[in-house]
């Protein structure tokens, strides 16, 4: 970009989708958890125009917040969404939500951690997961905790799952390939 002159004149994003676990809690791969590994990833920003702070952020950052936030900085005004762009402000609470399909597994399922988790945190040190099964890890604060997540699962409009098997074969097979079906 630099080569060609347009280094100045581009906003350039670098984040992960996710982690991998290599052996932790007994997990490999991107499955079955919402641990830090899996879900506190990379972000990089490269903001030419000045409007989007620099240095490094102690605040907590969804992935989904980059849709407004790029858009701001191109100019556009985003949609009213449940993301925040990351010009003006701040994150209370980032949230993550562990839905794991069942199908063609190889083990018992005694031996997975809990099929459907979500997840508050706070700060890097203020974290609650959640199964409607059994808590799977707790915090200090875990009952305000618990409250600001309970609070954030009722905001949230659920999305029918549809549309699964009109999938092509090979689309299918890839999707459950990566670990997302």
């Amino acid at each position: 970009m630099k080569t060609i002159g347009e280094y100045e004149n581009t906003v350039i994003v670098l984040f992960g989708d996710h982690g991998d676990l290599i052996g932790e809690y007994g997990l490999f791969g991107h499955s079955f958890s919402v641990a830090d590994e899996l879900i506190r990833v990379p972000l990089l920003v490269h903001d030419p125009t000045g409007q989007l702070e620099s240095g490094r952020r102690s605040d907590v950052v969804q992935l989904n917040d980059l849709y407004p936030t790029i858009l701001e900085l191109g100019g556009v005004t985003p949609p009213q969404t449940n993301s925040i762009s990351l010009l003006d402000e701040a994150r209370e609470a980032a949230y993550v939500h562990l839905l794991e399909s069942q199908d063609h597994l190889e083990f018992h399922e005694d031996e997975y951690p809990p099929f459907e988790q979500y997840a508050i945190w706070k700060s890097p040190t203020s974290k609650y997961v959640y199964a409607p099964e059994e808590t799977v890890e707790d915090d200090a604060n875990d009952s305000m905790l618990f409250s600001s997540l309970q609070n954030h699962l009722d905001q949230l409009d659920p999305v029918p799952l549809e549309g699964e098997n009109q999938l092509e074969d090979d689309v299918r097979d890839n999707l459950k390939d990566m670990g997302y079906l």
